[in-house]
Order: C-alpha cells, then sequence, then structure tokens
C-alpha cells in the first residue's frame, strides 16, 4: 500500500528504520512490548483507497539514556510502531527529531530519509473497514467519517 509520510512539524525528519535495530535501541529507550490491534483510523488521513492516504508518523528522539546507550524513545506513536512492527513491515517509519538523524543513520538505524509527504510503500495493504473507529456500531466515524458496520475486534469503542 502507497502512503504519504507525514511529520507533525518541521522539528521531525519521516525516516524508515530498520525493524531489528528498531527492536533493540527501543528496549533500552520507553519500549512498548506488544500492541495487538488492529491499525487506528486516526493514524491516517485521507485514507479512500483511491489515492495514497496520508499515514501520521509516530515522533521519536534517537539519544542515550540514563546508563549512557544509545536508545528510541517515543514522545507519540509507540502504538503505531508496534503494530507496524507486528505486521512484519519491512521498514518502519517514524517521524525522527531532527538533531537525531545523523546519529541514527551512523549506526544503522535509518534506512532512509524521507521528504515530508513522500510516497512510500507500506509494505502489506490496509483495509478501512478492519481499522478501529470512534463510533457505535451502525454509525459514522468521529475522526474519519467511515460508515461503521460494528465492531468486529471487540476493542473497546472510541481506543
Amino acid at each position: 500500500m502507497m502512503l504519504m509520510a507525514k511529520a507533525q512539524s518541521s522539528a521531525w525528519t519521516p525516516v524508515l528504520v530498520e525493524p531489528a535495530l528498531l527492536e533493540t535501541y527501543w528496549r533500552h529507550g520507553n519500549y512498548w512490548p506488544t500492541y495487538g490491534w488492529p491499525p487506528v483510523c486516526r493514524w491516517f488521513d485521507r485514507f479512500d483507497g483511491s489515492r495514497p492516504g496520508m499515514f501520521n508518523l509516530g515522533v521519536a528522539y534517537f539519544s542515550t539514556n540514563r546508563e549512557q546507550q544509545q536508545a528510541v524513545f517515543f514522545n507519540n506513536g509507540r502504538h503505531r510502531a508496534r503494530w507496524l512492527l507486528e505486521s512484519k513491515a519491512r521498514e518502519v517509519v517514524v517521524a525522527l527529531a531532527n538533531e537525531n538523524i545523523n546519529a541514527a543513520v551512523e549506526v544503522g538505524l535509518v534506512i532512509r530519509v524521507l521528504q515530508q509527504r513522500e510516497v512510500f510503500d507500506l509494505g502489506f495493504e490496509l483495509d478501512a473497514g478492519a481499522m478501529l473507529h470512534r463510533a457505535e456500531p451502525g454509525h459514522t466515524c468521529a475522526w474519519c467519517d467511515f460508515p461503521v458496520p460494528g465492531n468486529p475486534t471487540g476493542h473497546p469503542v472510541g481506543a
């Protein structure tokens, strides 16, 4: 599935990171071990299947922790990153703090730096009907206007 990378501000740069190294460095940071749910619709803008939608990137830092180990810390987006890892994505896309990019490239964490709104291949397909939406069954999602037929995941509505 083709998506556009969307960082939340110019202080962050979209990057593709190597999944195994993300796991390694994230374990030294604010690690999130499991997600286990479908993606949440608000992670995406304009997801209608007719053109590349935008993926609102999780915000990460690559720095040293208290033990002076290099580590990944998420300010926002740890669920998105974990979902991509659980989905066996070939590459994980995040928005990395600009001041951390050179260090992350040096250790091989960053595979490629993307431009804001650059189209990239997620590596698998998404279905808006399989996403989590903020709506009661039979209503329209408050985030994306998707008509929700039911809640097949059993996940609490509004999560």
